[in-house]
């Protein structure tokens, strides 16, 4: 991911459906309009630049001392009468399919920051003071600061259920500082939102990246009925063992004895990922895949240091010549997961041409990379790739590939629990949602409650502060991630040390940048629209591992 959300000025494109060929009604404006957007993209170009900087600087050291002028910036740019004028005239009237594309997606953006510009400043100054809370607060464990890495680790190793407690509070406790500042900026999104003539904003966002929402809960109901029967059977199976190994009843049981490394597996796994090994394994996983990062020149910043996000992102300052990933480095395969996911984008955007227009020179959308992203993180967990490249021996490697195939159930389950809780706190952020985390994480992920439901865990969620209404595009990128990996192994044979997968992947994905929805590339890759299907047979039919959650 790159920078927190602002109206789109990009081209956030289909998730459930695509818009075909535009219809062009006479009159044309192609001539008058190519010169005034190709004068646009040159400042949209440093502006561009000059933003993705001041949000590197803000999630790199804690601060940006040049983020809000920047912001200022981006409003008088999009709020010009000249630009809500002139793209009201042409939309709809170019012939021209790319500069159609960029003359629509100017006219979605103009029409907000023309509407409500001073709205927008209120809401771009409560995200930066909220996310600084995000970038900059440090949990505090046993009288001293940790990191989120080393409360996981914590949880992982520690069978002491009073130390066990304290640093799942600990873990929990940023939620409590963060949510009075994130309710504010719910408020106010809201009021933007309905404003533009929509009930809330989760309402708005969703339609913004052309997901229809009914047609997105229906497949929420779907698979929370597919999945909670599996689901249910091995969570039981795996509470037993928990309690067993407390020596406490079922119904005495709490969020913070879940995660313990019961059989050593994880430490096993680990032992094969030290930190001095981390990015050779990455890079030379990527190359036999046809990726030379090296000569590619993607950066990495993986120093655990104050102030530094504790999230891992890909930032495409400039695509396709400066793309980054900033992430914190430890000896686990999880981190190895993270690199894979991450570097997913990176190739993603270095293979997006740069002889594209600049406002069509990103990714079909959120969901498409992601879907990248997640089918090479996935290939992390296959057991020929963890022999060959982690050195991982055979019996451990398809344990590890099995555990992750229905570690794929408690992903589901817990994004049933972010979506729906998201959905709910634009419907009334005035009610006790507290409550309703804690609730809907028993519901969905069976995880029983703390004594204390006021803590304010959800907000811990960075998603919800810089990222609003995302949550749901992982789980449509899961799907489109089974679906390229499919056709991969249809044409190629392998995607695991096949130097085809990266000539496939650019030819027929990457080199489209934005040109195309969504929906028209995924057929036009993989000859078929969105199917969950190839998702559910790779998740379905055996054993899940013992993880609380998925981990936005």
């Amino acid at each position: 991911m790159g920078k927190p959300y602002k109206p789109d000025v990009g081209l956030d494109t289909v998730i459930l459906g695509g818009h075909g060929m535009l219809e062009v009604d006479d009159p044309t404006f192609d001539a008058e309009a190519a010169p005034y957007v190709e004068d646009f993209s040159k400042q949209y170009e440093q502006l561009s630049l000059d933003s993705n900087q001041a949000y590197w600087d803000l999630y790199s050291t804690g601060k940006s001392d040049e983020l809000e002028k920047v912001q200022e910036r981006e409003r008088e740019l999009y709020s010009s009468d000249e630009l809500y004028t002139n793209m009201a005239k042409w939309d709809g009237h170019i012939t021209d399919p790319m500069l159609a594309r960029q003359v629509k997606g100017l006219y979605e953006a103009a029409k907000q920051y023309h509407s409500d510009k001073d709205r927008l400043e209120e809401i771009d100054k409560k995200t930066n003071e909220v996310n600084e809370i995000h970038m900059n607060y440090r949990a505090t464990y046993q009288g001293k600061e940790v990191t989120d890495t080393e409360l996981r680790k914590v949880l992982e190793e520690e069978k002491n259920p009073a130390l066990r407690k304290e640093a799942w509070l600990a873990s929990n406790a940023k939620g409590d500082k963060v949510a009075p500042g994130l309710i504010e900026l719910v408020k106010l999104r809201n009021e933007f939102a309905q404003s533009q003539g929509y009930s809330n904003f989760f309402e708005m966002r969703l339609k913004e990246q052309d997901i229809d929402p009914q047609k997105l809960y229906d497949l929420l109901d779907d698979l929370d009925k597919v999945s909670e029967a599996p689901f249910t059977e091995r969570r039981d199976a795996s509470k037993e063992k928990i309690a067993k190994l407390f020596n406490i009843q079922l119904d005495e049981l709490r969020p913070w004895h879940f995660g313990y490394d019961i059989d050593k597996f994880s430490k096993e796994l680990d032992a094969h990922f030290p930190k001095s090994r981390q990015l050779k394994i990455l890079k030379s996983s990527y190359n036999d895949m046809g990726y030379d990062l090296d000569a590619m020149g993607v950066q990495y910043d993986l120093e655990q240091r104050p102030g530094k996000t504790q999230h891992a992102f890909c930032f495409g300052m400039s695509i396709p010549d400066d793309v980054r990933i900033i992430a914190n480095e430890e000896p686990t395969h999880y981190f190895q997961e993270v690199l894979h996911h991450e570097s997913g984008h990176a190739v993603y955007d270095k293979g997006i041409p740069a002889a594209l227009p600049p406002l069509l020179r990103g990714c079909a959308s959120s969901v498409m990379t992601e879907g990248a992203a997640m089918m090479f993180e996935r290939l992390a967990n296959d057991a020929a790739w963890l022999q060959e490249y982690g050195g991982v021996p055979k019996e451990l490697a398809e344990r590890n590939e099995e555990k992750n195939r229905k570690g794929g159930q408690s992903f589901i389950r817990a994004y049933l629990a972010y979506i729906n809780f998201e959905k709910a706190l634009y419907e009334d952020p005035d009610q006790d949602l507290a409550g309703l985390w804690w609730d809907l994480r028993e519901k969905y992920s069976q995880t029983p409650k703390p004594e204390d439901t006021s803590l304010n865990g959800w907000a811990e969620t960075i998603h919800f502060t810089g990222y609003p209404a995302y949550l749901q595009n992982y789980l449509l990128a899961e799907m489109v991630a089974a679906q390229l990996h499919d056709k991969l192994v249809d044409e190629n044979g392998s995607v695991i040390g096949n130097p085809k997968t990266a000539e496939w992947l650019d030819r027929e994905v990457f080199a489209q940048g934005a040109t195309m929805d969504e929906a028209d590339l995924l057929v036009q890759a993989t000859g078929e629209k969105l199917n969950p299907q190839h998702y559910v047979d790779y998740v379905f039919g055996r054993d899940d591992d013992d993880r609380d959650d998925g981990n936005p």
